[in-house]
């Protein structure tokens, strides 16, 4: 029973699905039928026609993929018992289905004939289109009406060409009708139609176009043949006249030949006068001619040029008669214009000869009185170079109308003319010269002179008296950069001394003046001696100031060590001992330090030596050397007492550290200190192997070292006297001590070589900041001082450039030396003294820029230099050509 009612209830299930798959087969079957309708509307645009075919194919493509649930379909209704009403269902879907399909296939094969068809349609109305456009680029080409007859006529016969080419025209517009017929019934396309309306517009207007431009060119063709005649006629006569026109072939004849020439012209010009009119309304009849044809022709080019051949001939004509009337008047007027300058010539002659008188000795006064009379000549000469410029303007004018040995005759006597005046212009421009110049050398002589002998006088004043002595350090420096100013000064106007004494030998060598001469020689000794006297000044004072600056120097260690070793002792005598080896150690660092203040004796003695040189170098005034001795004494005082009580301060600690270790020797073991010892000084010995980064790094290890090695020896001394050498650990123990001791000696030894390194380095960082420091100085004073006219100051001025920039390149090896000594002692560690360094290299870059800046400005200044004498000598040379030139040209 149960199974019974599963087979109904699977029978129904199949059933209901069956139905369902048939309901929905035969709504997409109705709802593809609705579709195939709507694909038989009207589709007038290609655009309408493109998408019907777009969705007849998808219709299409929809009714083959629907095959499928068909398929299932009928599937199911085999699974069905009593299945033949299902079976006539199914045919009955079946033939549905393949109606559909067909219907579905014959929708696209219409639609794709339709887009053929406009696409046929379009491409004729295309084709015409470019066919039309052609032919109307062609006949744009032969609208404008232009050239001569042959070539109106060549145009003529290509638009009877184009008139061919219309029946081509037609047959295209006729097939485009025919493919639009195919196209109508399923609308009208308006885009196309309103594309071929605009078309056949076109194509009327070409024909008309075509027609019209024909009847213009037949008219133009008519009227220009009538034009070309009366140009050939006329063109004929003006070549017969231009014929007869040139009758000359140059200017050269005589009088008689010159005379009938004129009344042959004149007649030629009254029979040119005739033709007047006729060519005045050349040109006039040629634009009428083309405003009637509207063309573009040369037929206008052709009047003009006849029209100006026409006028050409008739001004030759009237040049030739004006030019045969001054030939004749130039040749009188020559005549009379070299008489007229052979006159004034000789006068001006005999002049000169009166004023050119030599003068032998320099009267300034005479010179000048000499110069207004030559300057009063040379304002005679303008007027002669007038008569000059006159008689050759004249005489050539007549030469290049005479013949050739009547030419050379006149040229010959101008040139006689000539040769005398450039003799008298030269002889009076080299006397004005040379009078002029050596009245300037001896202006300049006795201004230049003056003016150095005025100087020189005045610096002698004031280095006449002797140096003053100075108590203090900055006033010998105050000093020190004044008489430096004043030695740079001095050598500075050596190059103005110079030039003095060549200017005064320049003047010598044309006048000689025995009171020039003592002069000259007078400035030279007085200058020599003036700098020399700068020089000892500058030599004494540097020494003053550097004897000061080394006894202060020494004066500032001594007391900064008398400072530190107070601080020392303080610090030792408050320190408590609580065991052996503080008390072993303490004294061993004691003793170091009492061996640094017996040795610091010398330094004191040193530092009196000092001083007293000092105060002997100020004897000239007792008041600045009592005071200078006064100072000094306080100085040596001062330091003696402070040195006496460190001294005593030193013994009474000593004394107290050694009964301090006495009270501790009888109590501990002796031989266990010193073992401690020996490891703990090992390893600082092993640790403490790096090389000191500088100067005062240095000496701490010195000192250093010196307390470890008075250690060393105060346990050798203690393991010797306490313990009995007979046992080997007493006989070990001192050995090591021997050799750590021998080690710190060896340490102690390369610490001190290092510390001479570095304060030989400082010491070479203070020679360089100081020649830095002065040679900011002297650039500073050579860079404000102005630029020389003078050749020779401007070379020297330069070469003092150079020296700045030699002595400055000389220290790059310095410094290089340096920077390695330093990379050496520190190896690659970061310093202070790399900081230095570093400063110090851009001080020495920056002085080098400076100095190369000063000798690029003192070479422009030689060149500027340079180029204004080349000027002033290229002047007078200028001028003096042009004078000539001048004369010529007069």
């Amino acid at each position: 029973m149960f199974t019974t009612h599963s087979q109904l209830e699977g029978s129904l299930s199949q059933w209901t699905s069956y139905q369902e798959d048939v309901r929905q087969f035969l709504t997409w079957i109705e709802h593809v039928e609705e579709s195939l309708d709507a694909t038989d509307k009207q589709c007038p645009e290609m655009r309408d026609k493109t998408a019907n075919l777009s969705k007849a194919k998808l219709l299409y493509e929809e009714v083959l993929s629907h095959n499928t649930l068909l398929d299932t379909i009928q599937a199911k209704s085999a699974r069905i018992t009593e299945n033949y009403v299902a079976q006539l269902e199914l045919q009955e879907l079946q033939e549905r289905y393949n109606t559909v399909k067909d219907n579905a296939m014959r929708a696209v094969g219409k639609a794709e004939e339709l887009v053929k068809a406009h696409q046929e349609y379009q491409w004729d109305l295309y084709s015409f289109g470019e066919w039309l456009k052609q032919e109307e680029e062609k006949l744009s080409c032969y609208t404008q009406l232009e050239g001569d007859v042959d070539m109106l006529e060549d145009t003529l016969q290509k638009l009877q060409e184009l008139q061919l080419h219309c029946t081509e025209g037609q047959a295209l517009l006729n097939t485009l009708l025919l493919s639009r017929e195919l196209v109508v019934p399923w609308g009208l396309p308006q885009i196309e139609d309103r594309a071929l309306e605009t078309l056949q517009q076109e194509w009327r207007l070409y024909q008309a176009q075509l027609a019209d431009t024909r009847a213009q060119l037949n008219s133009a063709l008519a009227k220009l043949r009538q034009m070309e005649q009366k140009f050939q006629r006329l063109d004929s006569w003006l070549k017969g006249m231009e014929t007869k026109a040139q009758l000359r072939s140059n200017r050269r004849s005589d009088r008689a030949t010159k005379s009938a020439q004129l009344q042959m012209v004149k007649s030629w010009q009254e029979e040119v006068v005739v033709y007047q009119e006729e060519m005045e309304g050349l040109t006039l009849l040629a634009q009428q001619v083309l405003d009637e044809t509207h063309i573009s022709s040369r037929i206008s080019t052709r009047a003009t040029q006849i029209t100006a051949r026409y006028h050409a001939l008739l001004l030759h004509l009237l040049e030739t008669i004006k030019q045969l009337q001054e030939e004749v008047s130039s040749i009188e007027e020559a005549q009379c214009v070299f008489t007229t300058f052979s006159e004034w010539l000789s006068t001006a002659q005999n002049n000169f000869s009166t004023v050119a008188i030599s003068v032998d000795v320099v009267d300034r006064f005479a010179l000048e009185r000499k110069m207004k009379k030559l300057e009063a000549l040379q304002g005679d000469m303008e007027q002669g170079h007038t008569y000059l410029k006159a008689m050759r303007e004249k005489t050539e004018q007549a030469m290049a109308f005479l013949e050739e040995p009547e030419a050379d005759q006149l040229r010959e006597e101008v040139d006689i003319q000539l040769f005398q005046l450039e003799e008298l212009t030269t002889s009076l421009r080299t006397e004005h010269s040379s009078l002029e110049k050596y009245i300037s050398l001896s202006k300049d002589f006795m201004d230049k002179y003056k003016a150095q002998a005025q100087w020189v006088k005045e610096t002698k004043n004031f280095l006449a008296s002797s140096l003053e002595p100075k108590a203090e350090l900055y006033q010998k420096k105050a000093q020190l950069a004044k008489y430096k100013t004043v030695q740079q000064t001095v050598e500075s106007h050596e190059p103005a001394v110079k030039c003095v004494i060549e200017k005064g030998e320049a003047l010598l060598n044309s006048f000689n003046d025995p009171i020039i001469s003592e002069n000259m020689k007078k400035l030279l000794v007085d200058y020599q001696d003036l700098c020399l006297v700068a020089k000892t000044h500058v030599q004494s004072l540097v020494e003053w100031v550097k004897e000061h600056e080394d006894y202060n120097s020494e004066l500032q260690e001594v007391e900064k060590w008398l400072l530190q070793m107070s601080s020392r002792l303080v610090t030792s005598d408050s320190m408590q001992t609580g065991n052996m080896e503080m008390a072993t150690q303490q004294l061993a660092r004691h003793k170091a330090i009492m061996e640094e203040i017996a040795s610091f004796e010398e330094r004191l003695t040193s530092l009196k030596q000092k001083g007293e040189g000092l105060i002997a170098g100020c004897t000239d005034q007792a008041q600045v050397q009592a005071k200078i001795s006064q100072q000094v004494q306080a100085h040596l005082q001062g330091t003696g007492d402070s040195y006496s009580a460190i001294c005593s301060t030193a013994q009474r600690v000593y004394q107290s550290l050694d009964r301090e270790l006495q009270k501790y020797v009888s109590h501990q073991d002796t031989l266990q200190q010193c073992q401690t010892w020996l490891l703990t000084v090992q390893e600082e010995l092993q640790l403490n192997d790096q090389g000191p980064t500088g100067l005062q790094e240095a000496l701490k290890q010195v000192k250093h070292y010196r307390a470890l090695q008075e250690q060393a020896s105060t346990y050798l001394e203690l393991v010797c006297s306490v313990c009995d050498l007979s046992h080997d650990a007493v006989r070990v123990a001192a050995a090591e001590v021997q050799q750590i001791k021998l080690t710190i000696e060896e340490r102690m030894s390369n610490a001190h070589e290092l510390s001479e390194s570095w304060r030989e380095i400082k010491d070479q960082k203070q020679d360089l900041t100081s020649l830095f420091q002065d040679m900011e100085q002297q650039l500073l004073s050579l860079s404000r001082r102005p630029a020389e006219l003078e050749t020779k100051i401007a070379q020297n001025m330069l070469l003092q450039a150079k020296d700045c920039c030699q002595q400055l390149q000389s220290k790059q090896t310095t410094l290089n030396k340096m920077t390695e000594t330093v990379s050496r002692l520190i190896g690659g560690q970061d310093t202070s003294e790399h900081a230095d360094l570093d400063r110090l290299s851009h001080s020495w870059l920056e002085l080098c820029h400076q100095a190369n800046k000063l000798q690029t400005q003192r070479e422009e200044d030689l060149q500027r230099s340079k180029d204004y004498h080349d000027c002033i000598t290229a002047v007078e040379e200028l001028f003096e050509q042009v004078s000539k030139e001048w004369d010529n040209l007069a």
